[in-house]
């Protein structure tokens, strides 16, 4: 997670100073040299971003096969979709940001039920034990009030 951040912040900063090199370039009536360093800035947020999506999607995918859930459908026959990418960084499929919002959801929603089905019996079993004590305290008296009276 540490990694993705400093790839995001690292992104922001050399967008902010290509885009300044980009403006003095501009202002300096140099458009070739301006649209150079654009298609340049293009190809390292392509990079950096790709390098995000490849770092972002391995711990999802490694959880989500943990849990025994599906992943998002495979691009049929190379076609691609929604939830997948080609990263040449990790030379394989990664997730999408469309992607990887869908694989958190299913995760959240297993472990939402999860914990629904554990606090079902924690609440049953502390009905029963209430209900346990609760009858143990009326026998106990019951039982004092037989061996008093005689």
């Amino acid at each position: 997670m540490f990694d993705i951040w400093r790839l995001r912040r690292a992104k922001a900063k050399l967008n902010r100073a290509l885009e300044r090199e980009i403006a003095a370039l501009q202002q300096a009536g140099k458009k070739a040299e301006a649209e150079m360093k654009a298609k340049e800035l293009d190809k390292k947020q392509e990079a950096m971003e790709d390098r995000i999506n490849a770092l972002a999607s391995e711990p999802l995918e490694r959880k989500a096969s943990m849990l025994d859930l599906p992943l998002p459908p495979f691009p049929h026959l190379g076609q691609p979709n929604e939830f997948w990418t080609w990263s040449p960084s990790a030379d394989q499929l990664v997730l999408t940001r469309i992607g990887r919002a869908t694989v958190r959801e299913r995760i959240r929603k297993d472990s939402r039920e999860r914990f629904d089905s554990k606090a079902r019996w924690i609440t049953l079993l502390t009905g029963i034990i209430g209900a346990a004590i609760g009858l143990v305290s009326v026998l106990t008296n019951f039982i004092a009030r037989l061996f008093n009276h005689h």
